[in-house]
């Protein structure tokens, strides 16, 4: 049963769902009575709009679940795109695209960092983790309960 209909018992106030299960009409919160397979809709309507993608493509965009499937697209180009002799250069050449540059995003990349980290320990029996960032022990630290010293994830910093 796909999505949009597995959801259409689901209600909500203000005719949201509405705009998820297809029923929208004009006059019960439609867009212009367009459904989902129309047009991408989210229920957060001051983020959806047309966009011009680091890549050069224009795209409609509701939670940025985008930038997930261009990055999988990626992955599957570089480790599935050739022969496997040719992975390296596929990897240099999505390293050389400007909105694959990590170096600009060094607090993103903390945060997750710290989240996989916190996540790890939680999921190994270690729950109540935290990570703080540019302090005196190091740039990542994870403080874990019980412990009096934190463990430096990253020494640089953030």
């Amino acid at each position: 049963m796909p999505l949009i209909s597995s959801l259409s018992g689901i209600s909500c106030s203000g005719g949201s769902w509405a705009y998820v299960t297809g029923t929208a009409t004009p006059g019960n919160g439609g867009s212009e009575g367009k459904s989902p397979f129309d047009m991408k809709i989210s229920m957060n309507n001051h983020y959806t709009g047309t966009f011009l993608e680091p890549w050069g493509e224009r795209s409609q965009q509701g939670y940025g679940i985008e930038v997930f499937e261009r990055f999988v697209r990626e992955v599957a180009f570089v480790e599935h795109g050739g022969e496997s002799a040719g992975r390296d250069d596929r990897l240099t050449l999505m390293r050389q695209l400007a909105y694959n540059d990590l170096a600009n995003d060094r607090q993103v990349v903390a945060a997750v960092q710290a989240l996989e980290a916190i996540l790890d320990r939680a999921a190994n029996g270690e729950p109540d983790c935290i990570a703080r960032i540019n302090n005196e022990h190091g740039g990542l630290t994870l403080y874990r309960p019980g412990h009096a010293e934190p463990e430096v994830l990253y020494d640089g910093l953030v």
